[in-house]
């Protein structure tokens, strides 16, 4: 079974040393002083700190959604970009729904963690802070129910 989270390691599920990268995003920021996505590294970074996590970068996308199809989301298309190249084997969320919103990018992630490519931290399912918020919950909980047994 794929583990979403390796806490208290410098290592991966697969005995690689983590580099990991941060991913922020928010939808909306009226202010555009970024303050929400400021907020998500700042817990990401205390997370990894606390965890033994090296974070070798970090992207956000500021002010952009992720469950519209045509909308694009550059830092995001780098981190995929990082991932596949193996710069990044770890990303840090602060939610699943900053990652991402749309089943095709949900499953491609979760693709990634299956084949030992990515190991993923959610600090929300980590914290137990469910995801009623999320519109798509069912197809998250549904997809990562088997990859998060054990682990909330």
């Amino acid at each position: 079974m794929t583990q979403l989270i390796q806490p208290n390691t410098r290592t991966s599920a697969q005995g690689k040393t983590i580099r990991a990268a941060i991913y922020t995003r928010i939808s909306f920021d009226d202010t555009k002083r970024e303050e929400g996505v400021e907020r998500q590294e700042h817990d990401c970074r205390k997370w990894a700190a606390a965890n033994g996590w090296n974070v070798v970068a970090h992207y956000s996308d500021n002010s952009i959604s992720a469950s519209k199809f045509d909308v694009e989301r550059p830092q995001y298309d780098l981190l995929c970009a990082a991932v596949l190249t193996g710069e990044v084997n770890a990303v840090i969320v602060w939610d699943v729904d900053r990652l991402t919103r749309q089943q095709g990018q949900l499953e491609w992630w979760l693709d990634m963690a299956r084949r030992g490519r990515v190991t993923l931290a959610c600090l929300c399912s980590i914290r137990d802070c469910g995801f009623s918020h999320v519109k798509v919950s069912g197809l998250v909980m549904g997809a990562c129910r088997p990859l998060l047994q054990g682990l909330v």
